[in-house]
């Protein structure tokens, strides 16, 4: 059955539009309108990373402000911490100067009905604003996948530096700061997020190697993945039920496999 408008209204899937108005460490002024899928091409050192991070950021804090209001339980950091911190673990430098405005509008009657804007005076949060109608549901896991998630080996240095530092679950602020000191934010959600998704995979290889299709997987022999939580190792089971490091493959059979990933429900 096709969601009436109130139903999409109350569902947040993240921004429609964005404005930005940069003034240094580079002058950078955009107003961008989102789809359902968008694809963003330009130049080298055009802004695009830059863009993509801080509409991940701020979807993120967004999104997070939802899931608190809707569970009725209020975090430990302020607003202006939380955003904070989301912030300066998302760039290697944020020292930006700058207003930002990101909205969900209505599609039929192009009404904003949630929006977050603020502005940074030298990488410090200022004027914090936001506001979305009181029932809002909260949209699934807000991911920017890196480069860096999107090799296994890098995966298995995450996981090694998780069991140094005594983490297991991230289930506080306390336990994501101690990650937040040698991983980027977005790349600690992407990769636990994929941990998760790697649970349900081997049902949907079993799929793929049952179509007798190699368009995919080509010539791989790889009919199940197993993480072994242990070792902080992700191996891949041949057909003869042998286990190899997943990360010893090829960057473009890694990036199907992590395109797989995305599909799966965890």
């Amino acid at each position: 059955m096709e969601k009436i408008m109130e139903d999409k209204i109350l569902d947040f899937n993240g921004f429609t539009e964005g404005y930005l108005s940069l003034t240094s460490p580079f002058p950078f002024k955009a107003k961008v309108e989102m789809k359902q899928f968008t694809i963003m091409t330009g130049m080298n050192n055009t802004g695009k990373s830059f863009y993509n991070k801080i509409m991940w950021a701020t979807t993120f804090f967004f999104n997070l402000k939802i899931i608190e209001k809707s569970l009725n339980f209020k975090e430990e950091k302020s607003d202006i911490e939380m955003f904070q911190y989301i912030l300066d673990n998302t760039f290697m430098e944020q020292n930006f100067n700058g207003e930002f405005q990101f909205s969900a509008r209505d599609e039929l009657l192009n009404v904003a009905f949630s929006t977050v804007r603020y502005t940074l005076e030298n990488g410090k949060l200022t004027d914090l604003y936001f506001d979305f109608p009181k029932e809002t549901k909260p949209m699934g896991s807000v991911i920017y996948l890196s480069k860096e998630a999107r090799d296994f080996g890098n995966i298995e240095n995450y996981l090694k530096i998780k069991k140094m530092l005594g983490v297991d679950e991230i289930d506080s602020w306390n336990n994501l700061e101690k990650l937040g000191e040698f991983n980027k934010l977005y790349d600690i959600i992407a990769i636990e997020n994929l941990l998760e998704k790697l649970k349900n995979i081997n049902p949907m290889l079993e799929m793929i190697k049952s179509l007798d299709d190699d368009e995919l997987l080509g010539e791989t022999d790889l009919v199940g993945i197993e993480y072994n939580k242990d070792t902080s190792e992700i191996f891949y089971i041949t057909s003869k039920e042998e286990k190899k490091r997943l990360g010893a493959l090829g960057a473009g059979t890694q990036s199907i496999i992590l395109m797989l990933l995305s599909a799966v429900t965890a």
